[in-house]
């Protein structure tokens, strides 16, 4: 009578791969009836991040390796794949190659539009892996969007005044008015240096700077604000002199 046998292995491990041989025994015979190879296949993980690259002056070499190791000799291949502040990075100046199963991305005369974030993205068709690093310069702010020199905005309405610098490490942004720094509820710095002014009001006629700054330096803009409020009520008519 035919009698089927089932081999489970409950949560397969890397450690379970191998070949698998059914053996048959009975009174008559005893012997191997077939065999099957097994390959548990799990994502890649990143054996040696990149690691942050600093570059003295424009035109410097820059070079980040990234490994990427599969959990067992069983996995299917890595793939890497690098990203520059999350767009893949395919400029015809930079170049990867793969050395002894290492990643290594080079930019031979980097340049300010290098500067960022790297990602290496190791992937199979079982799933990914990714480490970080920042290919930098430090140098001292410089302003690339400036308010105009005169503003003039009617009263109770919103007035957004621009400010952005570029610089390494990452800038402050501090706002005056009149010399005297911002606090008041109404006024929003973001992230980007813009001010924005809710509901001005005639005591906001001013001249406001903004300044930028970092460790390596501080650079400064202003703008002269004029609040126009609407037309006042004019006075009655009266006679001042009468002539014969």
């Amino acid at each position: 009578m035919d009698e089927e046998k089932s081999l489970i292995i409950p949560f397969a491990q890397t450690w379970d791969n191998g070949t698998y041989y059914c053996n048959v025994t009975n009174e008559y015979f005893e012997g191997i009836s077939g065999a099957v190879v097994l390959k548990v296949i799990q994502p890649p993980s990143i054996f040696t991040p990149p690691e942050d690259f600093k570059i003295e002056n424009f035109g410097d070499k820059s070079v980040l390796s990234c490994l990427c190791e599969p959990q067992a000799v069983a996995i299917q291949n890595c793939i890497v794949e690098w990203r520059r502040n999350g767009v893949k990075v395919d400029d015809q100046d930079t170049s990867v190659k793969v050395v002894d199963y290492t990643s290594v991305l080079t930019i031979l005369a980097t340049q300010e539009r290098h500067l960022g974030q790297y990602e290496c993205k190791g992937h199979n068709s079982i799933g990914a892996a990714s480490a970080f690093a920042y290919i930098t310069k430090s140098y001292t702010p410089y302003m690339t969007t400036k308010p105009p020199d005169d503003v003039q905005a009617g009263s109770k309405s919103s007035v957004s005044l621009e400010c952005l610098a570029i610089g390494f490490p990452p800038i402050n942004y501090m706002w005056t008015l009149n010399q005297i720094p911002i606090e008041d509820p109404r006024f929003e710095i973001t992230s980007t240096g813009t001010l924005l002014i809710d509901g001005v009001e005639s005591s906001d006629t001013g001249t406001f700077t903004c300044f930028a700054s970092n460790p390596y330096g501080q650079v400064s803009v202003s703008t002269k604000l004029t609040v126009v409020g609407p037309p006042t009520k004019p006075s009655a008519p009266w006679i001042s002199s009468i002539s014969k």
